[in-house]
């Protein structure tokens, strides 16, 4: 997702809570969509992740997606603090 202001996020939340904003061409404009079979996330500092229950720091991260392995889920009301 590019920088945008605040008026134009406001303008695409509607789409994006309805899971339509890559059928809105406004939205399409300002986020793009890849899909890879392989990612690095690399951070400034380490970054709390979870591992078989147990929370690790790391400054580097490699997925390897494997189709239907597993789901991201993050519970209605959390609160996402991490920024990179």
């Amino acid at each position: 997702i590019d920088k945008v202001s605040i008026f134009k996020f406001v303008s695409l939340v509607g789409a994006y809570k309805k899971g339509k904003h890559f059928d809105n061409e406004r939205a399409k404009k300002v986020m793009s969509l890849r899909r890879e079979k392989h990612f690095k996330m690399e951070f400034y500092e380490p970054v709390p992740i979870c591992i078989d229950g147990e929370i690790k720091g790391a400054k580097n991260i490699d997925f390897t997606v494997v189709p239907n392995g597993f789901k991201f889920v993050i519970p209605k009301g959390s609160e996402y603090k991490y920024r990179f």
